[in-house]
C-alpha cells in the first residue's frame, strides 16, 4: 500500500474522531459519499458514520451517485437542491468527494443554500496524492482555492496534512500537503 494513503486515510479518520463527531450537534446531519467498509483500504480507520449518528438519535441523510451505496439520495451532489429544502440541513460532511464533482465551482452555492443558517460543512480533499477511483477523478484543491471557494460564504478554517520526511518523524516538506480538511460555518 502506497505510504500517502496511510497518511490520507489516518489523517481523514483523526478528523472525523476529533472534529466532526464532536462538533455536529446540528440536524439533520447529510454526509455525501459516506465511506463503504468494503471499499476502505486501511479498515482499522473505517467509521460507519450512519450507525454513529442514528445511534445518536440524530436525523441522517446520506448522497451517492452509485445506488448500490443504499444511499438516502441517489444523484450526483449538484442536484441536492432537487432533494433537499432551502435552509434544511444542519451539518454538510464530503470526505474525499470534492476532488470527484464536476463543476465543483458549484458546490459553496448549493451547501449555502441547504444549509440553515448557523449550519457546517466539513470538507477532507487530497492534494498531494495520486489519481484514485471512483472515477472520473478531477481536481486537487489547494489551501488557496478552498479559501477561493468557500470563504465568501463560511467562515472557514483549513488544516493541511503533511507527509513526514522521514519516517520515524524528521520534520515535513510543508510544500506537499497530502490533504486538507475544512471546517466552515455558514455567514
Amino acid at each position: 500500500m502506497r505510504e500517502e494513503v496511510k497518511y490520507l486515510r489516518k489523517n481523514v479518520y483523526n478528523f472525523l474522531k476529533n472534529e466532526i463527531l464532536k462538533e455536529t450537534t446540528e440536524q439533520p446531519v447529510l454526509e455525501i459519499g459516506p465511506m463503504c467498509e468494503e471499499f476502505t483500504p486501511i479498515k482499522k480507520y473505517f467509521v460507519n458514520t450512519k450507525q454513529y449518528f442514528t445511534e445518536k438519535n440524530m436525523k441522517y441523510i446520506s448522497c451517492d451517485v452509485y445506488p448500490e451505496s443504499n444511499c438516502d439520495i441517489i444523484d450526483d451532489v449538484l442536484n441536492l437542491e432537487k432533494h433537499l429544502k432551502k435552509e434544511s440541513i444542519g451539518t454538510i460532511i464530503a470526505l474525499e468527494v470534492l476532488e470527484h464533482t464536476s463543476r465543483i465551482w458549484e458546490l459553496p452555492e448549493i451547501f449555502y443554500n441547504i444549509l440553515k443558517p448557523g449550519g457546517k460543512i466539513f470538507l477532507s480533499v487530497p492534494y498531494y496524492f495520486y489519481r484514485h477511483a471512483p472515477f472520473p477523478d478531477y481536481w486537487r484543491i489547494s489551501e488557496d482555492g478552498l479559501k477561493l471557494l468557500f470563504a465568501d460564504k463560511f467562515n472557514i478554517s483549513i488544516n493541511a496534512c503533511y507527509k513526514p520526511l522521514r519516517a520515524g518523524g524528521g520534520g515535513v516538506d510543508n510544500r506537499k500537503p497530502i490533504d486538507y480538511t475544512l471546517i466552515g460555518i455558514k455567514k
